[in-house]
């Protein structure tokens, strides 16, 4: 609970102090969820924009290889070291580079966590996938995994790739800029028919072995690849001038120790790879996203899964999605083959003629790039065009919302004073009211007291009545024994 409370007390402040200021920076992370890989193309995409003068800086973790390889102890600057990593949190620290920031560009998200999805919905700022490798693998997991719909903007290099991935509700979420550490490929490769040529063979990797490193060495997945790599195998493509570099997966340079690998192997170190993508003649694969590197130099590329049958995966796991919609996707590459004795007899064929790739195929690859120079520049120009959009849009919109929010604010307040003031006329009616009903009161109890008067003026005036026709009687009779005495008299004298 208290975690959620600061969460939401940083992005409230970052938000208050983005209300101030100018949205200028560039913010550039790689993978920042693991430690082992090179992020080469976010690196090369924040160099251009140093050399631009383009405010940018960089985001990594101290124990990150690349750091502690080619960054630390460096002059480069705008250049930020977490201490450490909890899926993005931490990040909310620098308050004063997210409330500068119109642009989070990474080769991989934080992990689908509420910080993702703050950024998603940050005004004025782009959240961008840049990408770690092009379509291949990559493209499965925009597909299938949700977590992907976090990002506002995803770099894609081609029409082709950016088909794939607009699917369903995915519309105009990609711009075709392509991958930065293309701009650094330079063909090395020896050539001509003498001297050794090298074939460089990485397959990427399968989380279900991330858990299960015992169940790893029985499976097709790892059985294949030492099958292919069998002395007999070896021994025949050096009789033509072909050696084997073996590339770990960073996920399985973790588990090196328990890896018994024959010394007649060559294995090189995720570090090497950048080398071997500009010396290495050609390359074998199953769908790592290597491929495209040397595809965008025209150099033969023989795809191969030797797991794509196995019964291992579960229908519904990620490494079987993979699978299959790597396989529903083949017809867009070429030598896709399905054993090793066919990879040793094509790698041959391909020796033969000086490693040159055909022509049908070179245009196959070409249908993935449809940038070759300038990428960082046409990523960088494709965002500020999404931002100015955006602002073009959404500024106007903001700017009637707040309007539409002052003045209902202002109703609101007559609103307030009208039912203040129907409070005090209904308070005043009430008093009223209570005069009224007191006074009614009043005037009943008089109508009774009146009533009453009435009743006992009446009883009085009956009794008056009474008395006044007893004293008319009584001087009746007094004045009839008056008379009466007044004849006896008169009789008496007379």
């Amino acid at each position: 609970m208290k975690g959620q409370i600061d969460f939401k007390e940083k992005i409230l402040y970052i938000e208050t102090l983005r209300q101030e200021r100018k949205h200028d920076l560039y913010v550039i992370a790689g993978q920042l969820q693991e430690s082992n890989v090179d992020p080469i193309d976010s690196w090369t995409f924040f160099l251009w924009l140093q050399k631009n003068n383009i405010p940018s800086c960089y985001i990594l973790k101290e124990n990150d290889s690349f750091y502690q390889n080619k960054v630390k102890g460096s002059s480069q600057k705008d250049v930020i070291v977490l201490q450490s990593y909890n899926r993005g949190y931490e990040l909310l620290d620098y308050t004063d580079i997210w409330s500068r920031a119109c642009a989070f560009v990474v080769e991989w998200d934080l992990g689908g966590t509420e910080v993702d999805y703050w950024l998603r919905g940050l005004y004025d700022c782009r959240y961008v996938f840049l990408q770690h490798g092009i379509t291949g693998n990559y493209i499965t997991n925009l597909l299938l995994y949700p977590c992907h719909n976090i990002y506002n903007d995803v770099n894609v290099s081609s029409e082709t790739e950016r088909k794939l991935i607009e699917q369903g509700d995915k519309e105009h979420l990609c711009f075709i800029g392509g991958l930065p550490r293309y701009e650094l490929i330079k063909d090395t490769s020896p050539k001509g028919q003498d001297g050794i040529k090298t074939v460089l063979v990485m397959l990427t990797w399968r989380n279900k072995f991330a858990t299960e490193t015992e169940a790893l060495y029985s499976t097709a997945y790892w059985q294949g690849q030492i099958s292919l790599l069998k002395k007999e195998n070896i021994d025949k493509l050096q009789r033509h001038n072909i050696n084997i570099v073996f590339a770990l997966h960073h996920s399985l340079i973790k588990k090196k120790d328990v890896v018994n690998l024959p010394d007649y192997i060559k294995t090189i170190q995720q570090a090497d790879i950048a080398y071997w993508v500009r010396h290495a003649n050609a390359l074998v694969t199953d769908f790592s996203s290597l491929s495209f590197d040397f595809l965008f130099q025209h150099k033969p590329v023989i795809y191969w899964i030797p797991d794509k049958d196995a019964q291992v995966y579960e229908p519904n796991s990620i490494d079987r999605k993979k699978l299959d919609s790597v396989l529903s996707r083949r017809h867009l590459f070429f030598n896709c083959l399905s054993t090793e004795d066919e990879i040793i007899e094509k790698l041959i064929e391909y020796a033969n003629n000086d490693f040159t790739l055909e022509k049908c195929n070179a245009d196959i690859a070409d249908t993935w790039f449809d940038n070759r120079k300038d990428i960082s520049r046409h990523i960088y120009e494709q965002i500020e065009q999404r931002l100015s959009l955006e602002r073009f849009f959404t500024a106007p919109l903001k700017e009637r919302l707040s309007q539409y929010k002052q003045e209902g604010e202002e109703y609101s307040r007559q609103i307030a004073c009208c039912r203040e003031e129907l409070t005090l006329k209904e308070n005043i009616i009430a008093e009223k009211n209570t005069i009224i009903g007191s006074s009614q009161r009043q005037i009943n109890a008089l109508t009774m007291q009146i009533g009453n008067l009435r009743d006992y003026s009446g009883r009085k005036i009956k009794h008056l009545r009474k008395v006044r026709g007893y004293l008319i009687w009584c001087i009746g009779i007094l004045l009839l024994a008056l008379i009466l005495i007044i004849y006896s008299v008169t009789v008496y004298e007379s």
